[in-house]
């Protein structure tokens, strides 16, 4: 057996909280139990995401007492539907507005409903001129998770990841149980906002502390795998919709969702990149003893000794840590451009699919049946997504995935609507369908690649820079059906996710590699490996260009249509 060798004996450039890992295990017991219980945080996070789906459920009409219609003046609203045998008569949801206008009174009649169902909408009131306030609450939840982005993801860098982890998760419990006894669009609307900001303490916190307990040459198809829970999320709230209907149930049911959140009080310590960068060293040991004895793994003395050794020359002299913020993300050139670049492409991921879902039509069945397929269909370029990365570089698939997602867009919006499940409609969707799940092969790559490009002293903020774009790209996908009402060319959306999608595509190039790559720790380490790996990219540029464009003599127009391709693809 070959015989561990200790941290003090590996040149000083590789002694990181990366070799510490590898002694603890690779992967050992305790970090399968903690990744299963960090990734299955996005159960909670997919089913309230979505949840907005069946909190705006329209009811199909209203049902008013027989006795009630003498108290409008005028009753031309009431419609073939006449049920006067059975006291009461039913009214339509297109005539149920007219109705009301005319001054039937809320008490006067009842919210008519496909089976068991009951929403949000029913429950206050949402109807007619009140209509946009259900809206208003989906796009109040989201702006929640804007504002937490960078609130938490400065409280984690400087307070630490569990803290934050713990804490939030405590908070989105408890909203979401008040979110139940909500009764009228205010206390419901405040609660969702809540909701929201701790739901981005959540993600903000449980991914970053997920990717910095994982090893370097485990990270890409672990985050890959990772991201399942999220489609597992959308199937069982398809599933529990179907089942129970009634949104006060269902909120029943995502509050109780995050009870797999109780397991991080044993196995979620603090990250030990985080941990050794703020010099604190006796705690980093401490777990690792911890953990060490729960994987029956030994470790030495010396390996401790150069823990704290480790945690004392991060910083030149041992100087106290300096505090850090999301400003820091844009305070030096190549961190600057690595932060403005993951922006886009997570702007770039959750416009594309967003916008996709909601543009698509003809997808037959009732709003359980299309959650659930839409769930289903996520899971095949997952699937390929964990496949991939140990085959393919991060920066090779993104390209990949953004390139495919565009040009299916770009078909989709070439192909001329027709009539509902006419061949072109067919088409339509199926091109719609490919491109959605082109897109959703991104999700953990710019997880993966964010994480690897932003140093342990500003991640957390990084992340949350990233999430308010995400969330931004999130609520401007639904405005691209607003393009449609004043014009009858249908093509115009998918045109701009296309341009969107593949400009994702251009910006990943530009992007250096980090597959495989450790965790850098510090600003500094940062704007070296952007010194490095970005110059080397402007260089590898100049040159390419420089020689396609070299005139290039007694050769055939095939000839040099074959060089410049060897070129480019060699670049």
């Amino acid at each position: 057996m070959v015989r561990r060798q200790s941290l003090m004996n590996i040149p000083p450039k590789l002694k990181d909280a990366d070799d510490i890992l590898n002694i603890l295990g690779d992967p050992g017991i305790f970090q399968t139990i903690q990744f299963t219980l960090l990734m299955l945080q996005f159960v909670p996070i997919a089913m309230n995401d979505l949840m907005p789906i069946f909190y705006n459920i329209r009811p199909l009409g209203i049902q008013i007492p027989y006795y009630g219609i003498s108290d409008i003046n005028n009753n031309s609203f009431v419609t073939a539907d006449d049920n006067s045998s059975m006291g009461y008569v039913y009214v339509n949801l297109s005539a149920a507005c007219n109705a009301i206008h005319s001054g039937l009174p809320s008490s006067n009649f009842s919210y008519v409903y496909r089976n068991r169902q009951w929403s949000v909408i029913g429950e206050m009131d949402l109807l007619c001129d009140k209509a946009w306030l259900a809206n208003l609450a989906t796009t109040v939840y989201f702006l929640g998770q804007i504002i937490g982005s960078p609130i938490f993801g400065w409280t984690s860098d400087k307070y630490g990841r569990r803290k934050t982890l713990i804490l939030s998760n405590i908070a989105y419990s408890l909203l979401s149980i008040g979110v139940i006894f909500s009764r009228d669009i205010i206390s419901f609307s405040v609660l969702r906002f809540c909701v929201g900001l701790a739901r981005q303490g959540m993600h903000s916190a449980f991914f970053v502390l997920m990717m910095e307990w994982i090893q370097s040459h485990r990270r890409g198809p672990w985050a890959a795998i990772a991201q399942f829970p999220f489609s597992a999320g959308v199937l069982l709230l398809a599933l529990f919709g179907y089942l129970l209907q009634n949104w006060h149930h269902m909120q029943i049911v995502l509050a109780v969702s995050n009870f797999t959140a109780i397991g991080f009080y044993w196995f979620a310590p603090e990250s030990l990149k985080w941990l050794i960068l703020h010099h604190r060293a006796t705690e980093a040991q401490d777990i690792c003893k911890h953990i060490a004895h729960f994987n029956n793994v030994p470790i030495s003395r010396s390996d401790l000794k150069d823990i704290e050794i480790l945690a004392k020359n991060l910083h030149s002299g041992g100087q106290p840590v300096q505090s850090h913020s999301f400003i820091d993300c844009f305070r030096t050139p190549y961190v600057r451009i690595f932060t403005v670049l993951c922006c886009y492409i997570w702007f770039a991921t959750f416009f594309t699919y967003f916008a996709f879902s909601f543009l698509m039509t003809n997808m037959v069945g009732d709003v359980y049946t299309n959650l659930a397929i839409s769930g289903c269909l996520e899971l095949i370029p997952r699937a390929l997504a964990v496949i991939s990365a140990q085959k393919i570089t991060n920066r090779a698939m993104l390209v990949t995935y953004f390139f495919w997602a565009g040009i299916f867009a770009l078909i989709t919006g070439a192909i001329p609507a027709g009539a509902k499940l006419d061949a072109n409609s067919i088409a339509k969707t199926a091109m719609a369908l490919l491109g959605r799940m082109a897109i959703v092969g991104c999700f953990p790559i710019v997880s993966v690649v964010s994480s690897e490009l932003f140093p342990t002293a500003i991640r957390n903020s990084g992340f949350g820079l990233c999430s308010i774009a995400m969330k931004a790209g999130a609520m401007v996908a639904p405005q691209l059906a607003l393009l449609t009402l004043n014009t009858s060319f249908t093509g115009i959306p998918f045109y701009i996710i296309g341009a969107v999608s593949v400009l994702g595509s251009v910006m990943t190039i530009i992007l250096p590699e980090t597959t495989d790559m450790k965790l850098m720790s510090t600003i500094a380490e940062a704007e070296e490996f952007g010194t490095r790996e970005l110059m080397a990219f402007y260089k590898r540029k100049s040159v390419a260009f420089l020689t396609v464009m070299k005139p290039v003599k007694k050769m055939s127009l095939r000839e040099r249509a074959k060089s410049i391709f060897e070129k480019i693809e060699k670049f």
